[in-house]
């Protein structure tokens, strides 16, 4: 299995392909364990961006949303572009 960069911010299909949620989770729950070893809060978003995607692709839009609102949250107070991105995804 190829896998993206550990906290790129891709639907989980894009990263394991469909059908394959588990690998792309424990993806995503790799890369945020890692994130307090390498880039903070910034990687943490990102990593919580993916799982939201996950969320979402499963159906559960409510869990998806909360993790959105804290990836928000972060990316707001790092005053970074993606915060527009996630607020997009939040009136969906």
């Amino acid at each position: 299995m190829e896998l993206a960069p550990l906290n790129a911010p891709l639907p989980a299909r894009a990263v394991v392909g469909p059908g394959r949620a588990p690998d792309a989770e424990e993806h995503y729950r790799t890369a945020l364990a890692a994130t307090g070893k390498v880039a903070g809060r910034y990687a943490a978003a990102r990593a919580h961006d993916g799982l939201a995607h996950l969320r979402a692709e499963a159906g559960d839009r409510p869990a998806a949303r909360r993790l959105w609102l804290d990836v928000l949250d972060t990316y707001a107070a790092l005053g970074v572009a993606e915060a527009g991105h996630v607020r997009d995804r939040l009136v969906d």
